[in-house]
């Protein structure tokens, strides 16, 4: 394939995705299929862009399992942001429906704008972040943003395991 997207595109539920060292500057939507999607090592399988877009960031998960990649939502010195929603690194969106199970392992995210995992739950939604890293260089921004729907009361189980979400302080105000 040319870029992940047209692999996912290209893949059936249950498939397994892998992603093979380097840099791929994509917006990837893994959709609401259950994938499997895994790259060689998080150091040197990294998927970025500068789009700076909150619908276009570099991975939107549902009911998948992520492994051994970096996300980042990088900025491009020579763009002007203005005007646009920030992105996460990586969102996980509500539309993927409850009783079913986001996994990131072994993932390091990123994000320029601030924001490094964004969440929408809704009932029953379990999500896994085991032995990843967030690192968050906007001042008092957060490494994991999670949220409810409008629908139903966004109860979830989020089990971080082994894993570092670090956030900078704003120095002057604590």
């Amino acid at each position: 394939y040319t870029s992940i997207q047209d692999a996912v595109d290209a893949s059936s539920e249950g498939d397994e995705i892998i992603i093979f060292p380097g840099e791929y500057e994509e917006a990837v939507d893994l959709k609401n299929k259950f994938l499997y999607v895994h790259g060689y090592d998080p150091y040197n399988t990294i998927i970025f862009n500068t789009l700076g877009d909150y619908d276009h960031c570099p991975l939107w998960v549902g009911p998948q399992t992520v492994e051994n990649l970096t996300l980042y939502a990088k900025k491009d010195p020579n763009e002007d942001y203005s005007g646009l929603r920030p992105p996460y690194a990586v969102h996980l969106d509500q539309r993927w429906g409850s009783t079913k199970t986001a996994i990131f392992r072994h993932c390091r995210f990123f994000n320029d704008f601030g924001g490094e995992i964004g969440t929408g739950v809704i009932d029953g939604v379990h999500i896994i972040v085991d032995d990843c890293y967030a690192e968050d260089n906007i001042v008092n921004a957060n490494a994991m943003q999670v949220h409810g729907d409008t629908t139903g009361t966004g109860v979830a189980t989020i089990d971080i395991i082994n894993s570092t979400l670090k956030v900078v302080k704003d120095s002057g105000n604590g």
